[in-house]
């Protein structure tokens, strides 16, 4: 019978592979995970999202729900003010039901999903962190790509993104009855102040009308300092005070006394200038109540106005389509740029009312 020399240096080596070996084998693996692409990230939560959100962390791994590949997900890259990331919201979520069948999954970039949630808290698309993806170095698939049916065809790349500022009516406007109803639902904390500003006001206006009893509020967007570049930019012109003249003399007209005009803007200064002298205007910054962003207050206040009057921009248009009602909107720059135009001829846009503004030759 042969006998191990234990004394040799390469047996005591062996021996100890074959028990590393031996206790590798023996390890319950049942709960490694598995990564099927660099874009998926460790499904356990991070601490910042225990913090933020309140969630409790999972003692076992094995409780985790089976986790969403980071495939066939599509995103953007948001662009612009508020408004514009609340249209870019409304593009994607409009694309994706029009590709239904196809099992794309939205996703959107962390900062836009939290931006988003303060006004908006019941948002059904993820966040990349939410999702457990990476966003980066996305390669992004153009406009008219989509519209040759790209995304219905096999993805080369498990994440594409849409670039940015892609506001598209044709996805955006199909989808607005399911976005108004579930997802742009406004935080309740912000229609509580919304509604004790327009009690305010409806209050103050009353009080010198003794044969009203209630009010008509319409919504009046005055949007200027930057827009002014971007119109010329397109061989517009911008709107003077003449156009908001008019615009609220057919309101009055049509609805009597009891219009209340509500108006927000992005320059005060003017915009009291040319509207202090109205008894029947009030201002969005005399009406905001708690401590709350302005800009997020704005929205609200005039999206729950019952009609609307406002000149160009991202932020009127989207206020005006929540509020729902009669809106007027200024003729001011080129049809091919001009969103409002759209919505005026689509089947959804009979309350709609395009107006040039008197003093301005097109």
């Amino acid at each position: 019978m042969a006998f191990i020399n234990y004394r040799a240096p390469y047996t005591i080596v062996i021996l100890l592979v074959l028990l590393l070996l031996i206790r590798w084998y023996s390890v319950d693996r049942s709960t490694s995970l598995s990564f099927p692409n660099k874009y998926q990230r460790d499904p356990r939560p991070s601490p910042g999202y225990l913090q933020r959100t309140g969630a409790q962390e999972l003692s076992n791994l094995e409780d985790i729900e089976p986790y969403p590949k980071c495939t066939h997900v599509l995103t953007l890259l948001p662009g612009g003010r508020w408004a514009n990331t609340v249209m870019e919201y409304g593009s994607l979520y409009g694309v994706i039901k029009d590709h239904e069948g196809f099992r794309i999954k939205p996703v959107l970039n962390d900062e836009m999903k939290t931006n988003l949630t303060e006004v908006f808290p019941n948002l059904s698309i993820p966040s990349f962190s939410e999702m457990g993806c990476s966003d980066k170095d996305l390669p992004f698939v153009t406009t008219e790509q989509v519209k040759a049916g790209f995304l219905k065809e096999k993805w080369e790349h498990p994440i594409l993104s849409l670039p940015k500022y892609w506001l598209r009516d044709k996805y955006f406007i199909p989808a607005i009855d399911d976005l108004k109803q579930n997802e742009f639902q406004f935080h309740p904390r912000l229609v509580q102040y919304v509604e004790r500003g327009l009690q305010s006001a409806k209050e103050d206006f009353l009080k010198t009308r003794p044969g009203l009893d209630q009010v008509i509020f319409v919504g009046l967007h005055v949007r200027r300092t930057d827009y002014a570049r971007y119109i010329k930019k397109h061989n517009g012109t911008a709107v003077t005070e003449h156009y908001f003249y008019k615009a609220m003399k057919m309101v009055r007209d049509k609805f009597g006394p009891s219009v209340v005009f509500v108006s927000a803007t992005d320059d005060p200064k003017w915009t009291k200038s040319k509207f202090s002298k109205f008894p029947d205007v009030y201002f969005s910054s005399k009406m905001q109540m708690g401590k709350i962003d302005p800009v997020h207050f704005d929205f609200a206040l005039l999206s729950h106005c019952n009609h609307s009057i406002y000149s160009y921009g991202t932020f009127g248009y989207m206020t005006s389509i929540l509020a729902g009602g009669h809106v007027i909107a200024a003729n001011s720059y080129t049809v091919d740029k001009f969103i409002a135009l759209t919505y005026a001829r689509s089947e959804r846009g009979q309350n709609w009312t395009i107006i040039r503004d008197p003093t301005v030759k097109m």
